[in-house]
């Protein structure tokens, strides 16, 4: 509610849809509403599905981590939505950067539990305990790169369809070479997390062959 609050009062993530703003404000509130609900979908399936296995299911472990999907996803949005909202608009929201922050702290954990669903589905079991080792694995090298991501000086939203704001990160360390491990570090991190989730795919693709 409180995103859709802030669509309608004239705030978009950097990749929503855009109305000229000439365009009579039942369209645009009618345009924003499906904006938010298009990139929150997916995050409201996975919330449900989650839901209902752990209700009727509790012992298929694929229903949590399709929960912690469904509510990191749509956290990483929000806190997306708002900290654009905090320095594009004049709504004067508080935290910005803080908020913002939190986009860094839910995408590592939204790939992870990602891969995770599609490796355990749909029994809540890994193909084999290799596939376990590996996944384990993986996750291991993956959250020390997450971390420093967090703290890593620098702009904290980068490229995107539409202008977006330049925030700082707000608990990054000093660190003069800091440009040079980057061209490392992010590539590193990017390579790991979302070939964690090809792997996912992969795995899943081998189950149902």
């Amino acid at each position: 509610m409180i995103g859709i609050a802030l669509q309608v009062g004239g705030c978009r993530l950097p990749y929503a849809f855009t109305l000229d703003n000439q365009a009579n404000i039942p369209v645009r509130i009618i345009a924003d509403l499906l904006s938010l609900l298009t990139f929150q979908s997916t995050s409201l399936a996975f919330a449900i599905i989650g839901i209902l296995i752990i209700t009727y299911r509790p012992a298929n472990r694929i229903g949590w981590v399709a929960l912690l999907f469904g509510f990191v996803s749509a956290s990483n949005d929000f806190s997306l939505l708002y900290g654009v909202c905090a320095y594009r608009d004049d709504l004067a929201l508080p935290a910005g950067d803080q908020v913002m922050w939190l986009t860094k702290l839910a995408s590592p954990v939204t790939l992870i539990s990602l891969g995770l669903f599609l490796m355990l589905f749909p029994d809540g079991q890994f193909l084999s305990s290799r596939w376990r080792r590996f996944s384990f694995t993986l996750i291991a090298a993956i959250v020390p790169l997450a971390l420093l991501t967090l703290f890593w000086p620098g702009q904290m939203l980068h490229s995107s369809p539409n202008p977006a704001p330049e925030v700082k990160n707000p608990f990054a360390f000093s660190m003069e070479s800091a440009s040079s491990w980057e061209a490392v570090l992010f590539p590193l991190y990017d390579v790991l997390a979302f070939g964690f989730v090809l792997f996912g795919f992969a795995a899943l693709f081998l189950r149902w062959r």
